[in-house]
């Protein structure tokens, strides 16, 4: 396993615990209908601006914008453009996202209603769409600087995994023929792109089988073939998909940023009135 895929594994049980956590210990509050809610004994602490539930506001708002800003700064400042593979700073730009909103979401007690309900719409769009973002993003072959690299790059790094799996199995192999097939069964379009992923571990696991048949391979090639014909199997959905990728990800930034801005500036002017309103919290 990957020191990035066990990253993203660990802030995803953070994020799990802390949703658990939270969900939990305001679960009887939550359930309540919203006129009984001020009878209820946690209502002092659990309502928006109690000392829970503003903290929580206060602790989601902050995630939030840190998690912008320390990818804007390390996508845009030269000299920091080298720090760090993109795809871990991009998987940590949305844990802190993700887990800003879901306290800001505890932090409404799942009520929001005015202009806030606006800003709030745009985090949870904000939120998916980075989802689907990174779903494409990482889809795009990187350097390891995290910049894309050239279609011509992959069709040539394609043809040397074809050339060495050609190599070591024979043109006539029935896995070598397997994984053409894959290639030759893929279609255009973001959709497909979908099915593709889906359906691409069945394919591999079909190629595994036959392999594991071949009498000729030790236990260490067998597990060299499978990575290479996994890599083989992802240049082929790359190069394949490559333009597609590149449109759905131009046109994500293009509707993502409007979404940023409008969500900051109801941001900016929410947390301006519950000062002016007394609600500082512990400051």
């Amino acid at each position: 396993m990957t020191g990035h895929r066990l990253l993203g594994y660990l802030l995803f049980f953070i994020w799990l615990v802390v949703t658990v956590s939270v969900g939990i210990e305001g679960w009887a509050y939550y359930q309540l209908p919203l006129i009984d809610r001020p009878l209820d004994v946690g209502h002092k602490m659990l309502k928006p601006g109690g000392f829970y539930g503003h903290g929580l506001g206060v602790a989601g708002a902050s995630m939030i914008v840190f998690g912008v800003l320390m990818y804007m700064v390390r996508k845009r400042v030269r000299w920091m453009m080298d720090w760090g593979n993109l795809r871990v700073w991009l998987t940590v730009h949305i844990f802190l996202c993700v887990m800003g909103a879901t306290l800001v979401t505890f932090h409404t007690a799942f009520k929001v209603g005015g202009l806030v309900a606006v800003s709030f719409w745009c985090m949870i769009g904000l939120v998916l769409s980075g989802v689907l973002g990174r779903y494409v993003y990482v889809r795009i072959p990187r350097d390891l600087g995290g910049r894309a690299v050239t279609a011509a790059h992959l069709e040539t790094e394609y043809q040397n995994i074809c050339d060495h799996l050609s190599e070591r199995l024979g043109k006539e192999h029935q896995a070598v023929g397997m994984l053409a097939d894959i290639s030759r069964s893929q279609h255009a379009g973001p959709l497909a792109l979908l099915v593709s992923d889906l359906t691409r571990f069945f394919h591999m696991r079909q190629v595994r089988n036959v392999l594991k048949m071949d009498m000729r391979l030790s236990a260490a090639h067998f597990g060299q073939i499978i990575q290479l014909a996994k890599k083989q199997a992802s240049l082929q959905r790359s190069i394949h998909f490559y333009q597609t990728l590149q449109n759905v990800l131009h046109y994500w930034h293009v509707i993502h940023l409007p979404f940023t801005v409008v969500m900051f500036l109801i941001m900016i002017v929410h947390i301006a009135v519950a000062i002016l309103f007394g609600h500082r919290w512990v400051f």
